[in-house]
Protein backbone atom coordinates (compact mmCIF):
# COMPACT_ATOMS: atom_id res chain seq x y z
CA UNK A 1 0.00 0.00 0.00
CA UNK A 2 1.23 3.48 -0.70
CA UNK A 3 2.42 5.97 1.20
CA UNK A 4 1.92 9.76 0.09
CA UNK A 5 1.33 12.74 2.44
CA UNK A 6 -1.02 15.65 1.35
CA UNK A 7 2.43 17.82 0.32
CA UNK A 8 3.27 15.18 -2.66
CA UNK A 9 -0.36 15.17 -4.28
CA UNK A 10 -0.85 19.03 -3.77
CA UNK A 11 2.97 18.87 -6.13
CA UNK A 12 1.26 16.39 -8.24
CA UNK A 13 -1.76 18.62 -8.79
CA UNK A 14 0.15 21.85 -9.17
CA UNK A 15 2.32 20.01 -11.96
CA UNK A 16 -1.05 19.01 -13.90
CA UNK A 17 -2.88 22.12 -13.31
CA UNK A 18 -0.55 24.82 -12.76
CA UNK A 19 -3.38 27.33 -13.37
CA UNK A 20 -5.20 26.11 -10.12
CA UNK A 21 -4.91 28.62 -7.31
CA UNK A 22 -5.24 26.77 -4.40
CA UNK A 23 -5.65 28.44 -1.22
CA UNK A 24 -5.93 25.40 0.95
CA UNK A 25 -5.51 22.03 1.41
CA UNK A 26 -6.75 18.96 3.69
CA UNK A 27 -6.43 15.64 3.43
CA UNK A 28 -8.87 13.17 4.89
CA UNK A 29 -7.92 12.28 8.10
CA UNK A 30 -9.59 8.81 7.71
CA UNK A 31 -7.68 6.51 5.43
CA UNK A 32 -6.86 3.59 6.57
CA UNK A 33 -8.25 0.36 5.00
CA UNK A 34 -9.55 2.79 1.92
CA UNK A 35 -8.23 2.32 -1.63
CA UNK A 36 -7.71 5.62 -2.56
CA UNK A 37 -6.77 8.72 -0.21
CA UNK A 38 -8.82 11.95 -0.59
CA UNK A 39 -7.56 15.83 -0.19
CA UNK A 40 -10.13 18.35 -0.45
CA UNK A 41 -8.81 21.23 -1.73
CA UNK A 42 -10.14 25.06 -1.85
CA UNK A 43 -9.16 27.51 -4.64
CA UNK A 44 -8.69 30.87 -4.20
CA UNK A 45 -11.66 33.24 -4.35
CA UNK A 46 -13.62 29.92 -4.39
CA UNK A 47 -16.20 28.79 -2.05
CA UNK A 48 -16.77 25.07 -3.30
CA UNK A 49 -14.46 22.69 -2.40
CA UNK A 50 -12.53 20.15 -4.95
CA UNK A 51 -12.28 16.58 -4.16
CA UNK A 52 -9.32 14.69 -5.38
CA UNK A 53 -8.80 11.23 -5.00
CA UNK A 54 -5.23 9.64 -5.27
CA UNK A 55 -5.68 5.48 -5.38
CA UNK A 56 -3.54 4.08 -2.66
CA UNK A 57 -3.52 0.57 -3.70
CA UNK A 58 -2.67 -1.44 -7.16
CA UNK A 59 -6.35 -2.33 -7.88
CA UNK A 60 -7.46 1.17 -7.32
CA UNK A 61 -5.19 2.36 -9.93
CA UNK A 62 -5.80 0.18 -11.92
CA UNK A 63 -9.56 0.75 -12.09
CA UNK A 64 -9.24 4.52 -12.06
CA UNK A 65 -9.19 5.36 -15.69
CA UNK A 66 -12.71 3.06 -16.27
CA UNK A 67 -14.04 5.04 -13.49
CA UNK A 68 -12.86 8.59 -14.82
CA UNK A 69 -14.67 7.57 -18.38
CA UNK A 70 -18.04 6.14 -17.28
CA UNK A 71 -18.14 9.39 -14.96
CA UNK A 72 -17.40 11.34 -18.01
CA UNK A 73 -20.13 9.63 -20.08
CA UNK A 74 -22.54 9.45 -17.36
CA UNK A 75 -22.71 13.34 -17.06
CA UNK A 76 -26.86 14.31 -17.81
CA UNK A 77 -28.08 10.58 -17.70
CA UNK A 78 -29.37 10.79 -13.71
CA UNK A 79 -31.42 12.68 -12.29
CA UNK A 80 -28.93 12.47 -8.71
CA UNK A 81 -25.81 14.18 -8.81
CA UNK A 82 -22.47 12.14 -9.18
CA UNK A 83 -18.95 12.94 -9.44
CA UNK A 84 -17.66 14.62 -12.46
CA UNK A 85 -13.78 14.02 -13.33
CA UNK A 86 -13.08 17.75 -14.51
CA UNK A 87 -9.57 17.03 -13.17
CA UNK A 88 -7.65 14.16 -14.44
CA UNK A 89 -3.61 13.30 -13.56
CA UNK A 90 -2.34 12.65 -16.76
CA UNK A 91 0.17 10.00 -15.27
CA UNK A 92 -2.76 7.34 -14.67
CA UNK A 93 -0.61 4.37 -14.36
CA UNK A 94 1.83 5.81 -11.74
CA UNK A 95 1.02 5.78 -7.75
CA UNK A 96 0.97 9.14 -6.40
CA UNK A 97 0.72 10.84 -10.10
CA UNK A 98 -2.45 9.28 -10.63
CA UNK A 99 -5.95 11.08 -9.91
CA UNK A 100 -9.09 12.56 -10.49
CA UNK A 101 -10.30 15.68 -9.19
CA UNK A 102 -14.42 16.73 -8.59
CA UNK A 103 -16.52 19.34 -7.03
CA UNK A 104 -17.93 17.99 -4.16
CA UNK A 105 -21.20 16.58 -3.81
CA UNK A 106 -22.71 18.19 -0.62
CA UNK A 107 -24.17 15.56 2.16
CA UNK A 108 -23.80 12.90 4.53
CA UNK A 109 -23.94 8.99 3.80
CA UNK A 110 -26.85 7.65 3.95
CA UNK A 111 -26.64 5.09 6.74
CA UNK A 112 -29.39 2.50 7.73
CA UNK A 113 -30.12 3.56 10.98
CA UNK A 114 -30.41 7.26 9.57
CA UNK A 115 -33.35 5.56 7.62
CA UNK A 116 -34.78 3.74 10.04
CA UNK A 117 -34.75 6.70 12.63
CA UNK A 118 -37.09 8.56 9.56
CA UNK A 119 -40.93 8.13 11.19
CA UNK A 120 -42.34 10.94 8.53
CA UNK A 121 -43.52 8.54 5.75
CA UNK A 122 -44.13 11.29 3.16
CA UNK A 123 -39.98 12.11 3.65
CA UNK A 124 -39.65 7.58 3.64
CA UNK A 125 -41.55 7.92 0.17
CA UNK A 126 -39.38 10.67 -1.29
CA UNK A 127 -36.25 8.82 -0.26
CA UNK A 128 -37.39 5.61 -1.89
CA UNK A 129 -38.66 7.21 -4.91
CA UNK A 130 -35.23 9.26 -5.58
CA UNK A 131 -33.26 5.53 -4.71
CA UNK A 132 -35.89 3.93 -6.93
CA UNK A 133 -35.81 6.11 -9.88
CA UNK A 134 -32.08 6.19 -10.03
CA UNK A 135 -31.58 2.57 -9.74
CA UNK A 136 -34.49 2.27 -12.67
CA UNK A 137 -32.64 5.07 -15.04
CA UNK A 138 -29.08 3.26 -14.29
CA UNK A 139 -30.24 0.02 -15.35
CA UNK A 140 -32.46 0.98 -18.03
CA UNK A 141 -29.00 3.02 -20.06
CA UNK A 142 -28.07 1.90 -23.21
CA UNK A 143 -24.40 2.07 -22.75
CA UNK A 144 -23.92 2.38 -26.13
CA UNK A 145 -25.49 4.78 -27.22
CA UNK A 146 -24.62 7.26 -24.99
CA UNK A 147 -20.90 6.15 -26.17
CA UNK A 148 -19.68 4.13 -23.28
CA UNK A 149 -18.19 0.59 -24.34
CA UNK A 150 -18.11 -1.85 -21.40
CA UNK A 151 -17.16 -5.37 -21.21
CA UNK A 152 -20.34 -7.85 -20.30
CA UNK A 153 -19.57 -9.47 -17.43
CA UNK A 154 -19.74 -13.37 -17.26
CA UNK A 155 -21.55 -13.83 -14.17
CA UNK A 156 -21.04 -17.63 -13.57
CA UNK A 157 -17.38 -17.57 -14.91
CA UNK A 158 -17.13 -14.44 -12.73
CA UNK A 159 -18.72 -15.95 -9.58
CA UNK A 160 -16.64 -19.15 -10.27
CA UNK A 161 -13.36 -17.69 -10.80
CA UNK A 162 -14.39 -15.91 -6.93
CA UNK A 163 -15.11 -18.85 -5.42
CA UNK A 164 -11.86 -20.46 -6.71
CA UNK A 165 -9.80 -17.48 -5.08
CA UNK A 166 -11.80 -17.70 -1.69
CA UNK A 167 -10.64 -21.14 -1.91
CA UNK A 168 -6.93 -20.65 -2.75
CA UNK A 169 -6.27 -17.75 -1.08
CA UNK A 170 -7.91 -17.19 2.01
CA UNK A 171 -9.93 -20.99 2.73
CA UNK A 172 -6.44 -21.52 4.84
CA UNK A 173 -7.57 -18.61 7.27
CA UNK A 174 -10.97 -20.33 8.21
CA UNK A 175 -12.45 -23.07 10.07
CA UNK A 176 -13.29 -26.03 8.46
CA UNK A 177 -17.07 -25.89 8.86
CA UNK A 178 -16.96 -22.31 7.48
CA UNK A 179 -15.37 -23.95 4.59
CA UNK A 180 -17.93 -26.34 3.91
CA UNK A 181 -20.99 -23.85 4.20
CA UNK A 182 -19.06 -21.36 1.58
CA UNK A 183 -18.34 -24.71 -0.27
CA UNK A 184 -22.26 -25.46 -0.65
CA UNK A 185 -23.47 -21.81 -0.65
CA UNK A 186 -21.35 -21.35 -4.10
CA UNK A 187 -22.48 -25.22 -5.44
CA UNK A 188 -25.93 -24.48 -4.78
CA UNK A 189 -26.22 -21.03 -6.66
CA UNK A 190 -24.30 -22.01 -9.32
CA UNK A 191 -25.80 -25.11 -10.45
CA UNK A 192 -29.21 -23.27 -10.63
CA UNK A 193 -29.84 -21.63 -14.22
CA UNK A 194 -32.11 -19.33 -12.86
CA UNK A 195 -29.74 -17.64 -10.92
CA UNK A 196 -27.84 -16.40 -14.60
CA UNK A 197 -31.46 -15.59 -16.63
CA UNK A 198 -31.20 -11.95 -16.34
CA UNK A 199 -30.48 -9.01 -19.01
CA UNK A 200 -26.63 -7.11 -17.88
CA UNK A 201 -27.23 -3.51 -17.03
CA UNK A 202 -25.05 -0.83 -15.97
CA UNK A 203 -24.66 -1.35 -12.63
CA UNK A 204 -23.02 0.60 -9.51
CA UNK A 205 -21.92 -2.68 -7.36
CA UNK A 206 -21.83 -0.47 -4.40
CA UNK A 207 -24.77 0.71 -3.86
CA UNK A 208 -24.62 1.08 0.10
CA UNK A 209 -25.39 3.95 2.38
CA UNK A 210 -21.67 4.92 2.37
CA UNK A 211 -22.06 6.04 -1.54
CA UNK A 212 -25.08 7.52 -1.03
CA UNK A 213 -25.26 11.28 0.36
CA UNK A 214 -28.00 12.81 2.26
CA UNK A 215 -28.78 16.51 3.35
CA UNK A 216 -30.28 15.63 6.85
CA UNK A 217 -31.96 18.98 6.52
CA UNK A 218 -33.87 18.63 3.48
CA UNK A 219 -34.34 14.56 3.78
CA UNK A 220 -33.21 13.96 0.28
CA UNK A 221 -30.59 12.41 -1.78
CA UNK A 222 -27.61 14.76 -3.13
CA UNK A 223 -25.66 12.38 -4.64
CA UNK A 224 -24.02 8.89 -5.64
CA UNK A 225 -20.47 8.73 -5.31
CA UNK A 226 -17.69 5.92 -5.74
CA UNK A 227 -18.35 4.35 -9.04
CA UNK A 228 -15.08 2.25 -9.30
CA UNK A 229 -16.79 -1.27 -9.63
CA UNK A 230 -19.24 -0.22 -12.18
CA UNK A 231 -19.83 -2.46 -14.91
CA UNK A 232 -22.61 -4.14 -17.06
CA UNK A 233 -23.58 -7.26 -14.77
CA UNK A 234 -26.95 -8.56 -12.76
CA UNK A 235 -28.83 -5.38 -11.61
CA UNK A 236 -29.40 -7.87 -8.39
CA UNK A 237 -25.98 -6.61 -7.34
CA UNK A 238 -27.39 -2.67 -6.07
CA UNK A 239 -30.84 -4.49 -5.19
CA UNK A 240 -28.74 -6.55 -2.54
CA UNK A 241 -27.04 -3.80 -0.83
CA UNK A 242 -29.93 -1.45 -0.71
CA UNK A 243 -31.79 -4.20 0.88
CA UNK A 244 -29.41 -2.80 3.75
CA UNK A 245 -32.01 -0.10 3.90
CA UNK A 246 -34.57 -2.57 5.48
CA UNK A 247 -37.61 -4.42 4.02
CA UNK A 248 -40.10 -1.76 4.77
CA UNK A 249 -38.09 0.92 3.25
CA UNK A 250 -37.44 -1.86 -0.31
CA UNK A 251 -40.98 -2.36 -0.39
CA UNK A 252 -41.80 1.41 -0.35
CA UNK A 253 -39.02 1.52 -3.82
CA UNK A 254 -40.69 -1.55 -5.25
CA UNK A 255 -43.69 0.59 -6.32
CA UNK A 256 -41.49 2.85 -8.41
CA UNK A 257 -39.23 0.18 -9.37
CA UNK A 258 -41.20 -3.15 -9.57
CA UNK A 259 -39.09 -5.08 -11.00
CA UNK A 260 -36.56 -5.29 -8.32
CA UNK A 261 -38.81 -7.94 -6.80
CA UNK A 262 -37.47 -10.60 -9.49
CA UNK A 263 -34.18 -9.75 -8.09
CA UNK A 264 -34.77 -10.71 -4.79
CA UNK A 265 -33.40 -14.38 -4.70
CA UNK A 266 -30.24 -13.86 -5.77
CA UNK A 267 -29.37 -10.88 -3.30
CA UNK A 268 -29.27 -13.47 -0.62
CA UNK A 269 -26.13 -15.19 -2.45
CA UNK A 270 -24.61 -12.12 -3.17
CA UNK A 271 -25.14 -10.74 0.80
CA UNK A 272 -23.49 -13.59 2.18
CA UNK A 273 -20.05 -13.21 0.07
CA UNK A 274 -19.65 -9.60 0.89
CA UNK A 275 -17.56 -10.18 4.30
CA UNK A 276 -15.44 -12.72 2.21
CA UNK A 277 -14.69 -10.04 -0.40
CA UNK A 278 -13.79 -7.61 1.90
CA UNK A 279 -11.54 -9.87 3.20
CA UNK A 280 -10.21 -11.24 0.07
CA UNK A 281 -9.21 -7.77 -1.23
CA UNK A 282 -7.46 -6.88 2.00
CA UNK A 283 -5.29 -9.70 1.84
CA UNK A 284 -4.04 -8.97 -1.58
CA UNK A 285 -3.60 -5.37 -0.59
CA UNK A 286 -1.95 -5.96 2.24
CA UNK A 287 -4.24 -4.30 4.82
CA UNK A 288 -3.79 -7.13 7.05
CA UNK A 289 -5.92 -5.30 10.21
CA UNK A 290 -9.02 -4.60 7.67
CA UNK A 291 -8.52 -8.55 6.71
CA UNK A 292 -8.01 -9.84 10.43
CA UNK A 293 -11.29 -7.74 11.20
CA UNK A 294 -13.25 -9.41 8.50
CA UNK A 295 -12.34 -13.02 8.80
CA UNK A 296 -12.26 -13.35 11.93
CA UNK A 297 -15.55 -14.85 12.10
CA UNK A 298 -15.01 -17.58 10.03
CA UNK A 299 -12.04 -18.48 12.19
Amino acid sequence: MSKFDASTYLDSIREAYPQLAIKSARLHDFTEGQFNSILFVKEAGATETIVFRFPRVESALKDLPDEVHLLSGLQGHTTLPIPNPIFVGPQMATMGKAFMGYRMLLGKPLWEETVQAISDDAKLDHLAWQLATFLRELHGLDTQTIGLKLEIDEPRRSWSTLYADFKTEIFAYMRKDACEWVTHNFDVFLNDQSNFDYKPALTHTDFGGSNILFDESRYTITGVIDWAGSKLCDPAVDVAAILNMGEAFFARMLETYPAMQAMVKRTHFFRSTYILQEALNALRDGDMPLFASAIVIYQ
